[in-house]
């Protein structure tokens, strides 16, 4: 019998995929080294019992976490911020040239964490094994990631915020002036000691993303409204 379960839903649309994978045509491993990263998480959150569930066709990556298989409410709540942290930390690995992991020019997503019911199970059919995904935070979160974010930045649906202390709230996460709230992974990641070394490059590969786009191409248009927001976003931080 299937059944749904009430999870944290997170949608991501990689940005400009389809046309790294055609740079790569050869070198099919430098593509998987990229999308490897969707699969890893950051460190503290190997202490909690509730990890998340993965799935990456093409240039969508999907994370599920069954948040109320756990009936402690600090449980899930600790659970909550450190999928957020997982998700800046993500971000910050997508566009930096860290541990020989990533590619010449940084990666950009769109994404949108939502709470709803999810059926991601795995099914047998005549010997056959298959993945079955589907439910309203799903649609949700598709919806949310492409008709809302807009920007490169991973949204968060208010219907969340009933997990989070105000305090909490604001050290995650940022509003560029839209009302929209999204995960602030440039303080994030620039806190981290991992990347403690890395920290005078941070800003200026940040910067580079962006820049870079503007420079060849100023005139204005869908996609370059992005990476004037990208600048915008970088400005509020530096």
């Amino acid at each position: 019998m299937v059944e749904y379960t009430t999870s944290i839903v997170t949608f991501i649309d990689i940005l400009g995929f389809r046309e790294f994978v055609e740079e790569n045509i050869s070198n099919p491993t430098k593509v998987k080294k990229v999308l490897e990263i969707f699969y890893r998480v950051n460190k503290p959150v190997s202490a909690l019992p509730i990890k998340p569930k993965v799935i990456v066709f093409s240039d969508s990556v999907v994370r599920i976490i069954n948040i109320y298989r756990e009936s402690n409410k600090k449980i899930q709540t600790d659970t909550l911020y450190q999928e957020i942290l997982n998700l800046a930390w993500i971000q910050g690995h997508l566009f930096l040239e860290l541990e020989g992991t990533l590619v010449e020019r940084g990666i950009l997503i769109r994404g949108a964490v939502t709470l709803g019911k999810i059926v991601a199970d795995e099914y047998k059919y005549n010997g056959e094994k298959g993945n079955m995904l589907f439910g309203p935070a799903f649609n949700q979160a598709y919806d949310l990631e492409s008709k809302v974010a807009i920007y490169p930045r991973i949204i968060i649906d208010p219907i969340l915020f009933d997990l989070f202390e105000k305090e909490e709230v604001e050290k995650l996460l940022l509003d560029t002036g839209d009302g929209i709230l999204f995960i602030n992974y440039l303080k994030h990641i620039y806190g981290l000691k991992e990347f403690e070394e890395n920290r005078p490059i941070i800003l200026q590969r940040h910067e580079d993303l962006f820049e870079e786009y503007l420079n060849k191409h100023p005139k204005l248009d869908k996609e370059s409204a992005k990476f004037i927001w990208l600048k915008r976003y970088h400005q509020m931080f530096s």
